[in-house]
């Protein structure tokens, strides 16, 4: 009888969960190599400077979509967090569930303070979260003084991660630095601020 696999059967969300983890991926230096033609010694030290002055880690890409997760929610609240106490109940719930994987606070013209960012598999399985939440955070009413919610979905006209743009962003200034004769843009000269 033949084996069969699913993306999201036991054994692969183990091995997910454990290709997260701290030291589970290392990056491939020759491929390093093959991509930049620098040679092994300085892609080395490359990566050890950058895993200890603004590297978190590694970790898998995955295609949510393939998982099952079809829609993500962007909520932006108008949150009184004037209790601090109710507030903290809220804030604490909020980052044991699974479902949002971004929760900050903004700032900006309006009185919009709050945005979470959370995955789902579709509209009706957010909106049993929504039901359950309120249910177990009462506080949440008293709290959220207005919210927008908006569901994402395809098509995507673009879709990049936090590191690939901020690569691009500093391809772009390190080409307008050259053009410039080397006078820094927007402040960036490669060192890292004291303090």
């Amino acid at each position: 009888m033949p084996i069969v696999r699913k993306v999201d059967d036991e054994i692969r969300v183990k091995v997910l969960e454990a290709l997260i983890k701290p030291g589970s991926i290392e990056p491939n230096i020759s491929q390093i190599q093959r991509y930049t033609g620098l040679n092994q010694a300085t892609v080395r030290a490359s990566i050890e400077f950058l895993e200890k002055n603004v590297m978190n880690g590694y970790s898998p890409r995955i295609d949510m979509e393939k998982m099952g997760f079809g829609l993500e929610v962007i909520t932006i609240y108008q949150f009184d967090g004037s209790d601090k106490v109710k507030t903290k109940k809220v804030m604490d719930a909020m980052g044991t569930d699974p479902h949002i994987f971004y929760c900050y606070g903004m700032a900006g013209s309006t009185n919009w303070n709050l945005v979470t960012r959370q995955m789902f598999r579709d509209v009706e399985s957010y909106l049993e979260s929504v039901q359950d939440y309120y249910s177990r955070v009462p506080e949440m009413y008293e709290l959220v003084q207005d919210k927008m919610v908006f569901y994402v979905r395809r098509p995507v006209y673009k879709k990049m991660s936090y590191t690939e743009a901020m690569v691009e962003i500093l391809k772009a200034e390190l080409a307008a630095e050259a053009k410039t004769g080397g006078k820094k843009i927007n402040g960036v000269d490669g060192k890292k601020k004291e303090g």
